[in-house]
């Protein structure tokens, strides 16, 4: 079931938002339900649809997990059923090394994404799914800030603009973001459970 629009586009352009988070992943998600309980108004905006698939940073450490819990989110984590996390283990060059993980947990994006969404929403937070957001001027006290999708554009004013969509991000000034000269490219793949070669509980990298 997808997560809508809590406002339609005339009247998030008519309020002035105390802080608009872009990117509802669980940085801008936490933000963002932070920010509501705390009496903010709040608009977050991502450009995709949600729940949306996404393949990195499905497995949260045990601090994460201690971060979310302070923030009063521990029963969504745990209404996940994700299995916990035991081991890591690199390899590459035909070298192998394993280290010991406690309290880590392999979660899937699409349902933790969207929960924390749901706990922002629940907590005050406006949701704008399907628009990218662009940085205006200021105007008095507050920033213009254009959001676009596939049909329409949009002016929305906020105090604060806070940019949680990502390294791939076109707010950033790219003379602030340092770039590899040795790029990688990174995949996924989905693995039998009865394979000998994969230990449950376990990263691979």
């Amino acid at each position: 079931m997808s997560i809508r629009a809590t406002l339609d586009a005339a009247e998030i352009a008519t309020r002035r938002w105390d802080l608009l988070v872009a990117g509802a992943g669980p940085a801008g998600a936490l933000l963002a339900q932070r920010a509501a309980t705390d009496g903010l108004a709040v608009l977050l905006v991502d450009r995709q649809p949600f729940p949306r698939d996404k393949v990195c940073g499905g497995c949260l450490s045990a601090r994460t997990l201690e971060e979310l819990r302070r923030a009063g989110l521990g029963a969504i984590v745990d209404s996940l059923g994700a299995p916990s996390l035991r081991r890591l283990r690199l390899g590459g060059w035909s070298r192998a090394a394993d280290l010991s993980l406690t309290g880590g947990i392999a979660v899937s994006r699409r349902a933790l994404d969207a929960a924390l969404v749901e706990a922002a929403i629940a907590a005050g937070t406006h949701f704008l799914p399907r628009h990218a957001v662009g940085i205006g001027p200021v105007r008095r006290d507050a920033r213009e800030i254009e959001l676009t999708s596939t049909t329409s554009r949009l002016t929305a004013r906020a105090k604060i603009v806070a940019d949680a969509s990502g390294l791939g991000s076109k707010l950033v000034a790219a003379a602030a973001v340092r770039r590899s000269r040795r790029p990688r490219i990174g995949c996924s793949t989905v693995v039998e459970a009865d394979n000998e070669a994969y230990r449950a509980g376990t990263i691979y990298m």
